[in-house]
């Protein structure tokens, strides 16, 4: 990482071993930092991070996917919170993985945000057999019992 060789230095020798997820914490706040221009002159550039990321983003290395994603775009600010628009000057591949997680960024930044629908739940008589198929082939059977558990609901029918 640009910019992050001392901090990467010093999160080795404090973990005794390498923890991305807790490592991209610091590169989030640093980043961050960076863009509001409260950073350390001397420290990371946000742009050159951000261009470093979107470069490892469209290389598709799964690990390096994972850590970007869950542990640096999930971890950027909110609206209403410091350093919030630096999602803007996300690159294409990472701006796809960012509305991913907050689809309603790319409403919002469109300026069309709108009220979420709300769906009645349909009742088990209008489910069609197609409908139903499918959503108990999801389940598995118990050895035993022949019944089926449901891995969203956790429990036997």
């Amino acid at each position: 990482m640009p910019g992050f060789e001392d901090a990467y230095e010093c999160h080795v020798f404090n973990e005794h071993e390498v923890l991305p997820h807790l490592f991209f914490w610091d590169v989030v706040q640093d980043t961050v930092r960076s863009y509001l221009g409260e950073g350390d002159p001397d420290g990371p550039d946000w742009r050159r991070v951000l261009a470093f990321l979107e470069e490892e983003t469209r290389r598709c290395a799964p690990g390096a996917i994972e850590v970007i994603v869950t542990s640096f775009l999930y971890d950027l600010p909110y609206k209403g919170e410091p350093g919030y628009g630096i999602e803007a000057h996300l690159g294409p591949a990472m701006k796809e993985r960012y509305l991913q997680l907050r689809p309603w960024y790319g409403a919002e930044a469109a300026g069309a945000i709108r009220k979420p629908k709300v769906l009645a739940a349909a009742p088990a008589s209008a489910w069609g057999p197609e409908a139903l198929e499918r959503f108990t082939s999801k389940c598995r059977s118990s050895p035993r019992s022949g019944r089926r558990r449901c891995p969203r609901r956790r429990r036997w029918r």
